[in-house]
């Protein structure tokens, strides 16, 4: 009888130390689903709400999501990863290369922009100047 128990008991404890690990597992997997959602949101400038407009979910969904609380359905997972331009496998990824060739593209394209938006303003200014307008 004492085996019994004494095995019961190793069995219980295996269990509960399997059960530990699952969770912990979980726990990662949710923490790099939240992390690689802000990382894209940040890249593309986007926030949770707009995000959750893109997705046609709540903001709050995705909030929980971020936060760790809820863990989306797998529609909602497929319509995330393509209203954030990456496939679904690369928000679970510790070092995704598309989600920093993402990054690296919008740099360069902000960077582009920011020049773009400097010359047109410099243009508008150049044509309200004195010299300009004698130029006329």
């Amino acid at each position: 009888m004492a085996n019994g128990l004494l095995s019961a008991t190793r069995a219980q404890a295996t269990l509960s130390s399997a059960r530990r690990e699952a969770c912990l597992e979980m726990t990662e997997v949710r923490e790099l689903l939240a992390r690689n959602i802000k990382r894209c949101r940040g890249i593309l400038k986007i926030s949770q709400a707009q995000l959750a407009e893109r997705v046609g979910c709540s903001t709050t969904l995705i909030g929980n999501i971020e936060t760790k609380k809820r863990f989306p359905s797998a529609e909602n997972l497929d319509r995330i990863a393509s209203a954030l331009e990456v496939h679904p496998s690369e928000l679970f990824m510790e070092d995704s290369a598309a989600i920093t060739a993402m990054r690296a593209k919008y740099e360069v394209r902000d960077g582009i922009e920011g020049k773009v938006l400097e010359a047109i303003g410099k243009a508008f200014d150049d044509e309200k100047s004195p010299s300009a307008k004698r130029r006329r």
